[in-house]
């Protein structure tokens, strides 16, 4: 019987170790599974839209345009701005930075659950992370949503581990940094914030709270300060502000609702639903996640007569943070009669909150072990569950070519981030031998490698006024002083063939 007891104490620290030294485990999964990413998983074309002419403008000496939307988000290309001026931006700096940024997000949000919940549940995070279709898009990105995630990392750490008596001025302008980081990134990160102040170990100092808000609204001043001497049009109430003006692009383009109407039609009726629509707009794999998570954050935060739950910030902290981003970000509109939404309804958008829903699915399997009478029995059956969970986006990510966004592992391997390189400057030096280059690809970004990418993946520039789209197409460009295309390239989704 003793012998038994101490069996299921030994088992019972095992999964419940929070020391530093069984850290090692996840964090050597995550370095080993990421360094294959390097080496074997490098997509052809990582960067989005967006992120592509960003570091394109920014490489060029980058001309601020206030009209532009994504010269506001400052915080999104400094990092790339910074390594310009000491490195030669290529694509191999490039896919490099996003993997680091990437790989530090998923070691500090580990760490955080591990110490907090415990081994098992760390690999569980693990797991979850690297299984995301979702977050996989983004290890290469150099996106928004990538540069997100490590400010977010950096929050939740600060954040856990101020106490009662930690809360003076310097950990005040810590925070602030962190939020305003965020907020440099992109404007909805915002979202995050307000249900921070409930936190337990800092809504009873007001004196605190105001201290963070003051900090962050001096920045803010310097920031619109900053954007006026640089800008052509004043800007006198600054960056959100002049986001949400009736005169900005981007308050244009939701009124116009072009992305809605593509997605549930243009009746009163689909326009007022579509305000709650947004978390239907995630892939089925993300959707479960999201709203598992709320309805965990919820029972989490009106349960607190469990004591586990009364002694652990960490739970509450979560919870508050997952409750805040998706009230804020389900009600953002900027009209309501007629209903305008504030942002698309795109997954990507929604990446963010991820891996705080991970940790609220994770603490709620923490709770249902250590109420269980038969802890080993309950998790031999919760892994079988997240097995049957997980075998869709597994199987997705191997092998499973969803759209452009998503190529499976299956499709481009066996290309590290070196050959990559190589593809595009042997694509660079053999170009004038070719009539005609061939775009198949459903990809709309990837016809940029023919024309705009070489400046920024290699650092040299291409004539295009040598090249033009035969008319009605856009997956056939010849070269102008061609008449025939007898010598042909095609650019398919993963990679080049030369002919």
């Amino acid at each position: 019987m003793n012998l038994l007891f101490e069996k299921k104490n030994l088992f019972l620290e095992i999964i419940n170790n929070k020391s530093n030294r069984s850290y090692i485990i996840p964090c050597f999964i995550l370095l080993g599974i990421y360094f294959i990413h390097y080496m074997f998983f490098v997509p052809f074309w990582p960067l989005d839209h967006d992120t592509f002419y960003k570091l394109l403008s920014v490489k060029n000496e980058f001309e601020f345009d206030y009209r532009d939307h994504q010269h506001w988000r400052w915080g999104s290309y400094l990092i790339y701005k910074i390594f310009s001026l000491f490195f030669d931006q290529n694509f191999i700096t490039i896919a490099s930075t996003s993997l680091i940024l990437f790989l530090l997000s998923a070691l500090l949000f580990t760490y955080c659950v591990h110490i907090n919940l415990g081994l098992f549940y760390s690999l569980i995070f693990t797991i979850f992370w690297i299984t995301s279709k979702s977050l996989n898009y983004e290890i290469f990105s150099f996106s928004v949503v990538n540069q997100s995630l490590l400010p977010l990392a950096v929050l939740m750490f600060c954040m856990q581990r101020i106490k009662q008596n930690d809360l003076n001025l310097l950990n005040a302008i810590i925070i602030s940094v962190v939020f305003f980081w965020l907020y440099s990134i992109k404007e909805t990160n915002v979202f995050f914030f307000p249900l921070l102040f409930f936190f337990s170990n800092i809504r009873h100092n007001l004196n605190f709270v105001f201290k963070i808000i003051l900090i962050c609204l001096f920045f803010y001043f310097l920031e619109t300060v900053f954007f006026n001497f640089l800008s052509v049009k004043q800007v006198f109430f600054g960056r959100i502000f002049s986001l949400l003006s009736d005169k900005s692009p981007v308050f244009t383009e939701m009124a116009d609702m072009e992305y809605a109407k593509m997605q549930v039609g243009n009746s009163d009726l689909n326009r007022f639903f579509l305000i709650f629509y947004r978390w239907y707009s995630a892939r089925e794999w993300d959707t479960t996640i999201f709203y598992f998570s709320f309805i965990f954050s919820i029972v989490f935060l009106l349960n607190r007569e469990n004591f586990f739950l009364s002694k652990n910030n960490y739970i509450i902290l979560n919870s508050l943070l997952v409750l805040s981003f998706f009230l804020f970000t389900t009600f953002f509109i900027i009209s309501l009669f007629p209903p305008i939404l504030g942002q698309p309804l795109n997954t990507r958008y929604l990446t963010v909150l991820l891996p705080f829903s991970y940790i609220s699915i994770i603490i709620f399997i923490k709770i249902f072990i250590n109420q269980s009478s038969y802890k080993l029995l309950s998790i031999i059956l919760l892994s079988i569950v997240l097995t049957t969970f997980l075998s869709r986006p597994v199987f997705s990510l191997l092998t499973i070519d969803e759209n452009f966004h998503y190529l499976s592992f299956t499709r481009h391997k066996g290309n590290s981030v070196f050959d990559r390189y190589n593809q595009y400057s042997k694509l660079y030096n053999s170009l004038y031998k070719y009539d005609c280059l061939i775009i198949d690809s459903t990809n709309p970004w990837v016809k940029l490698t023919l024309t705009e990418g070489f400046p920024l993946f290699l650092n040299k520039k291409v004539n295009n006024d040598e090249w033009e789209y035969i008319e009605g197409s856009e997956k056939l460009l010849r070269k102008i002083s061609s008449n025939m295309c007898n010598n042909k390239l095609t650019i398919k989704e993963n990679g080049i063939i030369f002919n």
